[in-house]
């Protein structure tokens, strides 16, 4: 997906994540759709950019005074339960939903990193943003380490492994297709040399 997005998308790149970054990237996404309201987009982040989303939200909420306190309730047994966790943010009719991708934190350890894409299907061919590919027959496939006493646990005959046991490897092939990479959004933070693992 990475490697399908770098090359036409838009980006963003920030010492400091602000509330107007996410306005920016939702005018730009909205420049590129058909409506210009009702827009939901998916903000994949690392776990580095999700823990700035949130403290970036937390800081606005307080900056704008909604209650007097970032969020609270009343927990049991008389104890406060403090904060909050952002499922998404909304700004003039177009909504950006966070979910976090942990490959991207094997593939950017040290930096903030997020993508913003619009997954909505192509007006004319109904086609979606993005697809998952595999060969036929390939999605899923399972193979076997036959260890003593067999797939059973009872068997005899032939063994691949002294192992008391056996021993199954399921996997298979899979590749995802960008058909508008136009639409998105990177975000990229500043390299912080300090992986967050």
């Amino acid at each position: 997906m990475i490697a399908q997005l770098e090359r036409f998308a838009t980006k963003f790149v920030f010492s400091k994540l602000t509330v107007a970054y996410f306005q920016k990237a939702l005018a730009t996404l909205v420049a590129k759709s058909v409506k210009p309201t009702g827009n939901d987009f998916l903000f994949l982040v690392n776990t580095r950019l999700w823990n700035e989303v949130n403290t970036v939200l937390d800081r606005w909420l307080i900056e704008h005074k909604t209650d007097g306190a970032v969020l609270y309730s009343k927990a049991a047994n008389g104890y406060v339960e403090l904060g909050a966790t952002y499922h998404s943010y909304e700004f003039a009719g177009n909504k950006v939903i966070f979910k976090v991708e942990r490959s991207f934190d094997v593939e950017f350890p040290t930096r903030n990193y997020g993508v913003m894409v619009d997954l909505t299907a192509d007006g004319i061919s109904n086609k979606p943003a993005m697809e998952m590919l595999t060969f036929k027959g390939g999605q899923f496939i399972h193979n076997w380490i036959v260890g003593v006493g067999g797939k059973s646990g009872l068997d005899s005959g032939e063994v691949s492994s002294r192992v008391a046991g056996s021993h199954i490897v399921a996997w298979g092939y899979a590749g995802l297709a960008m058909y508008n990479p136009y639409r998105s959004v990177i975000f990229m933070g500043e390299e912080s040399g300090v992986p967050l693992f």
